[in-house]
């Protein structure tokens, strides 16, 4: 059985403009984003398909972004 894990508050104010958040697998990076900015553009560059779209077009990131 899983359990729900509660999302806890961090200590930082989301920032403003555009930034990269890096950190180990498992932090609750996404979940995070998601619920701090829930109509944000993200780019995930492990998926492989958006990774090549963006380096053989770099300036056409809308096909890209999910």
């Amino acid at each position: 059985m899983r359990r729900k894990m509660e999302l806890q508050r961090r200590f930082l104010d989301p920032p403003r403009r555009t930034f990269f958040l890096f950190g180990p697998r498992g932090t609750a990076k996404t979940t995070w984003l998601r619920q701090a900015f829930p109509d944000a553009l993200t780019i995930d560059l492990l998926q492989l398909d958006v990774a090549r779209e963006l380096l053989a077009r770099p300036f056409s990131s809308a096909t890209a972004a999910r």
